[in-house]
Formats: C-alpha cells, sequence, structure tokens
C-alpha cells in the first residue's frame, strides 16, 4: 500500500464538488482499484457512477462492485466512520478514500462551537494518521450554505498535500456559460486551471487566466 500515492487531496467550494470529486474518483476506478466512500453530505450517487461507467465501456456493476459505501449524518459519526475505516479498507484492500461532504455536519448549529472544533481537531488528526499509513484521501467540501466562523476548510488545507478549489465563472468573449473554474492552489507554485461544464463527464477544458 504504501508504494501507491498517499495524502491528503482537498477540492473545496461550488457544490458541484461532491459531483465532481466522484467522477474524478471514478476515474482511478478504471485502473482497477477499489474505493471507500464515506458519505457525510447524503449524496453519493449510485447513478452517476453507472453513467461514467458506460461513458467508458465498463458495465455499472464492474464500478459499483469496487466501492464501499458508509454513511454519517453527524460530526459524532464522521469521527466515528474515520477511526474505522482503516480496518475495513485494509480487508477491502484499497488505499483510497474518497469522503464526501464531510464537514457537511460539523457546521451544525446545534453542535456547540467548542465541541465542533474539539471533533474537528480530532478528524484532523485521523486523516494525517491515514495519510501517513499510506492511504490516499480525497476529500470534496461545499461552500456552508450561510455565513460562518468555522473556518474548517481553512484548516484543511494546510495538512492537505493539493488543494483545488471549484467557482462558478463567466468568460463572455469565449463563449462560456455554466462553467466551473477548477483552480489548483497547492502544492505551491502550481498554476493550472480547467472548465469544467456541470452537466460534463470527463471533460474539462483548458483555461488560461
Amino acid at each position: 500500500m504504501g508504494e501507491r500515492l498517499s495524502g491528503i487531496f482537498l477540492l473545496y467550494g461550488h457544490p458541484h464538488v461532491l459531483r465532481l470529486s466522484q467522477k474524478l474518483a471514478c476515474r482511478i476506478l478504471l485502473q482497477p482499484e477499489p474505493m471507500m466512500v464515506l458519505d457525510g453530505a447524503n449524496t453519493f450517487d449510485p447513478y452517476l457512477v453507472s453513467e461514467l461507467a458506460r461513458k467508458v465501456g465498463q458495465t455499472p456493476e464492474e464500478f459499483l462492485r469496487r466501492i464501499r459505501v458508509s454513511r454519517s449524518f453527524t460530526c459524532h459519526q464522521m469521527l466515528s466512520l474515520i477511526r474505522q475505516v482503516e480496518k475495513a479498507a485494509r480487508q477491502w484492500n484499497s488505499c483510497l478514500i474518497l469522503l464526501l461532504g464531510p464537514l457537511t455536519t460539523f457546521y451544525d448549529e446545534s453542535v456547540p462551537n467548542h465541541e465542533a472544533w474539539a471533533i474537528f481537531r480530532a478528524f484532523v488528526s485521523e486523516l494525517n494518521r491515514l495519510s501517513q499509513a499510506g492511504f490516499r484521501l480525497l476529500l470534496a467540501c461545499q461552500q456552508p450554505a450561510a455565513a460562518t466562523g468555522r473556518v474548517f476548510v481553512k484548516k484543511l488545507k494546510l495538512c492537505a498535500l493539493g488543494v483545488a478549489s471549484c467557482w462558478p465563472t463567466e468568460v463572455a468573449d469565449q463563449g462560456v456559460k455554466d462553467w466551473l473554474l477548477v483552480q489548483v492552489e497547492k502544492p505551491a507554485g502550481t498554476d493550472r486551471h480547467w472548465l469544467v461544464r456541470q452537466g460534463e463527464i470527463f471533460r474539462p477544458r483548458s483555461y488560461l487566466s
């Protein structure tokens, strides 16, 4: 497992990151490689995965049988899942863990601020431990629906090996409409951009700023 690429990779911003991350992860399934999914936003879409499989000439069953999904509905449950995932991943022979909306429930105002931060710090500690153990973790975190002082994404950026943001963009002179701009922020010195149409499957468009 240690011979494979490991580390924490963060994609954040527009809610479409939850779908985009599933598209990116499914590319890895072409190798093929099993994948663990921890879904904190109840957004895993087997129909999207099936569509992706057909686009590349494989049966949906071929992709779906290599995916194991666990869902959480509170930040406490997400912490519990991340603590348990290593054993399950090793049994499944998978080093890839996709986390969909893992911070969604951390913004729940019914959870006191100090408690949310304490759980978040424990969550990040588990992410770092898994990364050091040779796992590859792709986190897809959408922007909170309302302004908040819980700047969890900002903290995640510090421990991530790779970071990319995803936001709507308008480039009128290029005839671009309903596209999202994906911009690599980390590693430092990386200057890469893509335009991705929200309904598109695998074909990002080069973008020069």
